[in-house]
């Protein structure tokens, strides 16, 4: 994503330069490390193509989330437990989380879920605005299925009840 861009005062002038910036985000660390490899070559032969120069400056940020399957099941039988199976999802595709509990997913087995807090006066969740829109709103209701959720899964897992 590129999510910041900066380049001249006005309509009529082209700029000397241009600053972009923003966020590489992909499903595997494989695919993660090969576009970290790639970008500066690829920005490289663009800029070159142009007869231009660029300079690229990556930070490589958080890694790739990826969830425990034993540990999806288990938020799913928490939500069930405590929700109800009607107010659980599972998603049918991955998302592009960028997360530091990525570094706690890649040490010890677990899973990060979504809490559903779409507005009360949006009829069809997908249609709301997401996470990081400048038009996101949050019904904070949802938040309490969120710790009933937690608190499912610490109590199964302090009980031996997991799966």
């Amino acid at each position: 994503t590129v999510a910041h861009i900066e380049a001249g005062t006005t309509t009529n002038v082209i700029p000397e330069s241009a600053f972009l910036e923003g966020t590489i985000r992909t499903f595997d660390e494989a695919t993660r490390t090969l576009v970290h490899d790639r970008l500066d070559e690829i920005t490289q032969s663009i800029a070159s193509a142009h007869r231009c120069s660029c300079q690229t400056d990556l930070v490589r940020g958080y890694p790739t989330t990826i969830n425990h399957a034993a540990q999806v099941d288990e938020l799913a039988e928490a939500a069930a437990a405590e929700l109800g199976a009607d107010r659980y999802l599972t998603l049918p595709n991955p998302i592009m989380a960028a997360e530091d509990f990525s570094y706690l997913l890649a040490q010890r087995p677990g899973a990060m879920a979504s809490v559903g807090i779409c507005p009360a006066d949006v009829d069809d969740p997908a249609t709301a605005a997401p996470l990081h829109s400048n038009r996101m709103r949050m019904n904070e209701d949802g938040l309490a299925a969120g710790v009933a959720v937690h608190v499912g899964v610490a109590v199964a897992n302090l009980t031996g009840a997991v799966a």
